[in-house]
């Protein structure tokens, strides 16, 4: 079992940088990079269970794989048209952490100290809307909105179910495989996808396997026989925000005035503060 430390590091700085390519080849099709990833997702995926002798298919996992393919292919998309991988990234966690939140609490029942999600649930909303557009209408970066409450909700079958992590692992991957090649199918020629040039293909697939070893390091940072477990592993998760706008700001040159950075910055310690007061929503209650 990976160290409950190494795991929340890995988780920070995999799901922090691996859709920096689709800002680094602004042309290469989002659909193209989400096609390269599946590979990449699925092949570490095929050894893990090999290694581990979880070689199996189940129905639930690749629900969830598919449902992961239509937030991916919205959250890409939003990165690429948007032009924006900070406030994409921001956006997409706040409506991520309110969805499972809400799911959680209506769905699975899971008990909660009131007034502190309150006040979570205010800050989130506080958070997203600190990036709404200046002048326009909030929804207009639907993209993103929506890519995060697919992501919040995409693993309700699997807690419901009774797999293990290791069992849903691969079939989770074949769900992602299987939809994102579909995408390319009936896009590439819409999209123009071709399997040239071969770096940004290269470099997506290689995002798949940074992005699998973060969804592996997250189950190992919130294990419960952990020296961190839920209560303090998930919040340490959750800055990978932090590295996600690192990238943004300082490679891409994003929000480029120190107004906006100061916005971007408030709304992110913001959605973090919500997040961190979720979680001791249901920890405190069991103490």
């Amino acid at each position: 079992m990976m160290n409950s430390y190494i795991g929340a590091l890995l988780a920070i700085i995999a799901f922090g940088s691996y859709m920096v390519p689709l800002r680094r080849f602004p042309s290469f099709s989002s659909y193209a990079s989400l096609t390269g990833l599946s590979w990449g997702v699925f092949v570490v995926s095929l050894i893990i269970a090999i290694a581990t002798n979880t070689l199996s298919i189940h129905f639930v996992g690749v629900v969830c794989g598919v449902l992961w393919v239509s937030g991916g292919s919205l959250c890409f998309s939003a990165v690429q048209k948007e032009a924006n991988l900070s406030g994409t990234s921001v956006r997409m966690m706040g409506t991520c952490i309110l969805v499972s939140f809400l799911l959680g609490s209506i769905v699975l029942q899971e008990q909660i100290i009131i007034w502190l999600a309150i006040l979570a649930i205010i800050a989130l909303i506080i958070g997203l809307f600190l990036l709404s557009p200046q002048n326009g209408f909030f929804f207009s970066k639907w993209r993103s909105l929506l890519a995060g409450a697919i992501f919040g909700a995409h693993l309700l079958p699997f807690q419901l179910s009774n797999l293990n992590v290791l069992e849903f692992s691969f079939s989770y991957a074949v769900g992602i495989l299987f939809a994102a090649g579909l995408l390319f199918v009936l896009l590439r020629k819409k999209e123009k996808m071709t399997l040239k040039p071969f770096r940004p293909w290269v470099i997506s697939i290689f995002a798949g396997i940074l992005w699998l070893l973060g969804t592996h390091g997250s189950f190992a940072a919130i294990a419960e026989d952990g020296p961190l477990g839920y209560g303090i592993g998930y919040p340490l998760t959750q800055l990978n925000l932090l590295v996600n706008i690192a990238w943004g700001v300082l490679v891409f040159k994003e929000y480029p005035t120190k107004k906006e950075r100061l916005r971007l910055g408030a709304a992110a310690t913001i959605i973090l503060t919500g997040a961190v007061l979720l979680t001791l929503s249901k920890i405190l209650l069991t103490n």
